[in-house]
């Protein structure tokens, strides 16, 4: 039999030994190789999944918002319930304050009990994100109730942050929730990456990205008693400046517009004209900021340098003009790099810039047309 055997691999019609390992080692490969493909194409799908889910719980936020602006529309309205998950608000009685809400010490407990984590809380709110609130998810995009869910092992982490000009949340403005997305799970193949979002009753953006555009359905919120309460502010300390006031505080969230112009005119002693210039869309005290800074480093004059910081977030419209005058030498007397690094966010305004100017120095009127990153 063995000669038999031997005569048969050693034959031209059969295999060797030899062959038959090897051929035999590939039929292993291919195989793990054919699972190992089958792993990833399934860890690829969850992935894709996930994310799907995520879109979902972001919309869903998102209504949640709307629902809470329909009703401080309607104060005489029913207070939300469950329904809408009124549990990130609440109201003590239809006329009162907002109350942030963290989660609580007995949630906090149950979590850290469900979940048996040891050693540091890992529910606690960063420092990033002041009062925040701490909601988990499944994958399926549910909320889970750390009272009577069972919490998975691997799940969404979601760390709401409030963003309100004052960090105060009052029935005088709605929040965008500042939300970092985390994804627990251990597996690095499956697991979203960690990234801020800022969700809004009108959509969601991601800072950073390449869409800076708010996505999802139009719509517009305003905020009536910030508005009133801007413009009331305005008549009992400048009541001379009549319809201007209006103008300042028409689209207001807040008190900025007024705390703007009262540091242009009072600490600043700038005129009322210059004031209505920087503080005409003011979200927070930047504007007033970005507008000693640029008036002491630039010197290109108080109307300039309140163009420049009109309406700012930031101190990017500063790094703009710093930009274009390192690449082209310092023009303080040149408006056009004031009104095109306005508002920025980044230098590209001011890249645009350069490169016209360095193509056709003509080119200047069309520039602050075709460059600002604002309309």
């Amino acid at each position: 039999m063995e000669n038999r055997l031997n005569k048969f691999f050693n034959s031209e019609e059969g295999m060797s030994l030899v062959e038959v390992m090897i051929a035999s080692a590939i039929g292993v490969a291919v195989f793990f190789f054919v699972q190992q493909s089958l792993v990833r194409v399934q860890k690829t799908q969850a992935k894709i999944e996930r994310r799907a889910e995520l879109f979902t719980i972001k919309e869903s936020m998102r209504t949640w918002l709307t629902d809470i602006r329909a009703w401080e529309n309607n104060p005489e309205s029913e207070v939300p319930k469950a329904s809408n998950l009124s549990a990130f608000y609440y109201y003590p009685n239809p006329r009162a304050k907002l109350t942030q809400l963290t989660m609580s010490q007995a949630e906090h407990s149950l979590v850290e009990t469900k979940l048996k984590v040891e050693g540091k809380d890992r529910f606690s709110c960063p420092q990033e994100f002041p009062n925040c609130r701490i909601i988990l998810f499944n994958y399926k995009g549910q909320m889970l109730n750390p009272e009577t869910d069972v919490i998975p092992g691997s799940h969404f982490k979601a760390i709401i942050g409030f963003v309100t000009p004052d960090d105060e949340i009052t029935r005088a403005f709605i929040p965008e929730f500042k939300i970092m997305f985390i994804d627990t799970t251990d597996d690095d193949e499956t697991s979203l990456r960690s990234r801020l979002s800022y969700i809004n009753a009108t959509g969601y953006y991601r800072p950073g990205g390449k869409n800076q555009a708010i996505v999802g359905p139009k719509g517009e919120i305003v905020d009536s008693i910030s508005r009133k309460n801007c413009f009331l502010k305005f008549q009992a300390s400048y009541s001379d400046i009549g319809a201007l006031a209006f103008d300042l505080c028409r689209t207001a969230t807040s008190n900025a517009p007024f705390e703007c112009y009262k540091t242009m005119v009072d600490e600043y002693k700038e005129k009322s004209s210059v004031a209505m210039i920087a503080c005409t869309g003011a979200v927070n005290g930047l504007p007033q900021k970005c507008f000693k800074e640029a008036k002491r480093k630039f010197q290109g004059g108080s109307v300039n340098s309140a163009i420049l910081c009109s309406a700012a977030k930031n101190m990017q419209p500063i790094e703009c003009l710093e930009w274009i005058n390192e690449k082209l030498g310092r023009d303080s007397e040149d408006p056009n790099r004031y009104k095109i690094c306005s508002r920025s966010q980044d230098t590209t305004p001011g890249e645009c810039y350069a490169d016209l100017m360095k193509k056709n120095s003509t080119y200047a009127a069309f520039a602050q047309y075709l460059c600002p990153h604002h309309k």
